[in-house]
């Protein structure tokens, strides 16, 4: 084959890998753009719908939440980590920085010990365990692992999620 028409070749396939990456830099907009809207609602997604039941009885749900920041830690009642790092979330709740934060701590499945391990803290920390059905927070937001937290902005859009060693730390930026 003529060598003059590999590289014309060359040449052609160079020039449609530059245009459908320059293509492909337009419709996923470029590093700057990314960048820049990095702190956007659109790219923060609202929160799934849940429902959970506090110790009182009382059902909440996210559209409950809207207007504050709220942290919800997902516990499991057979979990060790959960119970031995509800003192520290107690603690944290009540520190001034964080008064104006709503926790609610998830455990999974309702159980008669509850309050025994999870309750009796801080005004700004509600105990509730979830329901089994489709609007299961553990469910809408994907909890593989306890213990884990997800945040709630007051506009009731997501933001940090992690373990929850971390969590002091993420409030401390938002705030």
């Amino acid at each position: 084959m003529n060598t003059a028409v590999l590289w014309a070749a060359v040449f052609v396939n160079m020039f449609f890998t530059l245009y459908l990456l320059r293509s492909y830099r337009r419709l996923a907009g470029s590093p700057t753009d990314r960048r820049e809207l990095a702190g956007a609602s659109l790219l923060r997604p609202s929160s799934p719908p849940f429902e959970v039941v506090a110790l009182t009885g009382a059902k909440i749900r996210e559209s409950d939440l809207r207007g504050q920041i709220t942290a919800l830690l997902f516990m499991s009642e057979l979990c060790t980590p959960c119970k031995e790092s509800t003192p520290t979330v107690y603690e944290m709740a009540k520190q001034p920085q964080f008064q104006r934060v709503q926790f609610f701590l998830i455990v999974d499945a309702f159980s008669d010990s509850l309050e025994e391990h999870f309750g009796n803290g801080s005004s700004n920390v509600t105990v509730c365990y979830s329901g089994e059905g489709a609007n299961s927070p553990f469910k809408s937001f994907g909890v593989k692992s306890t213990p884990t937290f997800q945040v709630i902005d007051e506009q009731g859009r997501l933001g940090a999620n992690g373990p929850l060693p971390t969590l002091k730390s993420t409030l401390a930026k938002l705030l």
